[in-house]
């Protein structure tokens, strides 16, 4: 059992996947807060909703999208290399230590 294929690489695909996907989400709900915002043009409450909509969308883009970055960051800096299904498919990777 090899710690490295068998736990941590299964656990951060899933974590880059599942913030992945939801990053495409917050990004469609925050166009459709910011269409809904250009559609209260003349309602000053409705607006003041929207805008504070935006203000936390902004947020969960930038939180989604930072720790997409690291996990891509970590995948990088890491051998990143799934020996099990390189053998499956025949393939042979040598990770070369520097």
């Amino acid at each position: 059992m090899n710690l490295r294929d068998d736990i941590v690489y299964p656990i951060v695909d899933f974590i880059d996947l599942t913030v992945s996907t939801l990053g495409g989400v917050v990004l469609v709900l925050f166009l459709i807060i910011v269409v809904r915002y250009i559609a209260k043009a003349g309602d000053a409450h409705g607006k003041s909703e929207e805008r504070r909509a935006m203000g936390w969308g902004l947020l969960a883009l930038f939180i989604l999208f930072s720790i997409w970055g690291i996990i891509n960051i970590f995948k990088q800096l890491v051998p990143y290399t799934n020996e099990r299904y390189e053998e499956e498919r025949g393939n042979t990777v040598e990770i070369l230590e520097v």
